[in-house]
């Protein structure tokens, strides 16, 4: 990997930025880029915030679901500073946690539950 100047910092943010992007583009969200602030917003899901840090060399993130977090450069990949995943793994665990809450995509939600067969409605 080429030493970490401010130009390489800011081509693998590009790429970070990127793969988030390709990653939540199935949800259909409202996505807002500029000069490395990345923002999704997930219709009852809320709102995914992704920004560079020049002075840290870092990554910052934010989650409705888990909230903030933060990536450090090692390795040409971006690492979770708490969990020591790497940026792609962090996002699958995100989406699995918005499949896993109902929203996999725009058209299909899953109902709350008891909706479908609530208890007593089919007792003889």
């Amino acid at each position: 990997m080429p030493p970490l100047t401010k130009p390489n910092f800011s081509r693998m943010i590009d790429k970070a930025i990127s793969l988030i992007s390709d990653k939540f583009d199935p949800f259909h969200g409202d996505f807002s880029e500029d000069s490395g602030t990345l923002s999704i917003n997930l219709k009852g899901i809320g709102e995914y915030l992704f920004n560079k840090q020049p002075s840290t060399l870092q990554l910052w993130g934010s989650s409705p679901l888990t909230g903030p977090c933060r990536f450090d450069l090692v390795e040409d990949k971006w690492i979770h500073s708490r969990k020591k995943i790497d940026l792609e793994k962090y996002i699958n665990e995100e989406i699995n946690k918005i499949n896993v809450e109902g929203y996999t995509t725009p058209w299909v939600i899953r109902p709350p539950p008891g909706l479908i067969d609530p208890p007593g409605l089919n007792t003889p």
